[in-house]
């Protein structure tokens, strides 16, 4: 009798929504904006929060600019959101733009 009481409790607890597939570069970006205090803002666990991180990448390789890659998270994020956000898609998607974060007269 247990083992069908058990096997029905299963039936009726909610099966948690499917988050996103992560790959090592998306942990090792998500790590490091969560060192940096950004804030994911949604809690819920099938938003994709390495999206920006991803299409910021996408902007360097048709500009090639940091601000203009800066620009489309200004409405959801903080300047200084914004810009961990650039510099941890940089160390973790798309490191071939890392030339970019060099202060120029700095090696």
């Amino acid at each position: 009798m247990s083992s069908i009481v058990l096997s029905g409790c299963s039936l009726l607890s909610p099966k948690p929504e499917p988050g996103p597939d992560l790959t090592v570069p998306d942990v090792l970006y998500l790590t490091e904006l969560r060192n940096a205090d950004v804030e994911l803002r949604t809690p819920a666990p099938a938003v994709d929060y390495t999206r920006p991180g991803r299409a910021a990448c996408v902007a360097l390789d048709k500009s090639k600019s940091v601000p203009s890659a800066v620009r489309p998270l200004a409405g959801n994020f903080y300047p200084d959101e914004a810009s961990v956000i650039i510099v941890a898609a940089i160390h973790n998607y798309c490191p071939q733009h890392l030339g970019l974060l060099a202060l120029p007269g700095r090696s």
